[in-house]
């Protein structure tokens, strides 16, 4: 893609429901422009919370999620 302008909508807002898939690929591009344009995820995929212990050996961490926020899920 060479030249490109990529323009949102006033108003307007794209969201993804797939969060293994990026919202815009860019890769061997040229001369592109992303301009106005609100992006959004549904569900979110993050939490908020707290890092109690963390296990550098096994690669492990135990969290405290914060009140309000989503548990994470296994996926």
């Amino acid at each position: 893609m060479t030249g490109v302008t990529l323009a949102g909508v006033p108003d307007k807002v794209l969201i993804a429901s797939d969060p293994t898939c990026a919202f815009i690929s860019n890769e061997d591009s040229a001369d592109v422009t992303v301009r106005s344009l609100h992006l959004d995820r549904h569900p979110l995929v993050f939490t908020q919370g707290r890092i109690d212990r963390a296990d550098v050996t096994n690669r492990r961490i135990e969290i405290t999620i914060d009140d309000g926020s989503d548990e994470p899920d296994s996926k």
